[in-house]
């Protein structure tokens, strides 16, 4: 008999993948023209021992997550390009409103995009945007809570919105 490793070891195998977007594909909120391939991520070649890594990764945020792949994935390439670039307009997009915050040992709120981009430097700050640079999408941790990014610094979840049958992936809560 065969032995075969844990499921879960996929897990690890799958850092080397790269996972393509259908050609076309846009996120709405994503002012960067973010399609499918963004400026900041290098080619990977596949090197895991089958595709089942891959699928045991998807079906994690598909099934625990709620959320779509590909907006999953899309998601997190905007958030990455919006941080880099210290678009606090584009990133006050990502955001559900009211923003949970956990910053200095005390919990507030962020109710409006507007108050959203004032407080961005305090919101948005070095430990947030090294968190998000660091991130891989391969590695996220990924429960029935949504993704998380870096150690907690960022949540995401899928919101249902009134008359829509599909949630909207917005960033839930940050972590600072």
């Amino acid at each position: 008999m065969a032995l075969r490793p844990h499921p879960l070891l996929y897990l690890q195998a799958i850092t080397a993948l790269s996972f393509a977007m259908p050609p076309g594909t846009t996120y709405a909120n994503c002012p960067h023209g973010l399609t499918g391939k963004p400026s900041y991520q290098a080619e990977t070649s596949l090197s895991v021992p089958s595709r089942s890594a891959e699928n045991v990764f998807r079906r994690a945020v598909n099934e625990q997550a709620g959320l779509d792949f590909d907006e999953a994935k899309l998601f997190f390439d905007c958030l990455k390009d919006a941080t880099k670039h210290d678009d606090k307009t584009a990133l006050s997009r990502l955001v559900q409103y009211p923003l949970r915050i956990h910053a200095l040992d005390r919990a507030s709120t962020i109710a409006t995009p507007v108050a959203f981009r004032k407080q961005y430097p305090l919101i948005f700050n070095q430990r947030v945007k090294d968190a998000i640079e660091a991130q891989r999408f391969e590695d996220v941790f990924v429960s029935y809570r949504g993704i998380m990014i870096g150690n907690g610094e960022v949540w995401i979840s899928g919101i249902t919105e009134r008359g829509r049958s599909k949630p909207t992936i917005k960033i839930i809560s940050i972590n600072n």
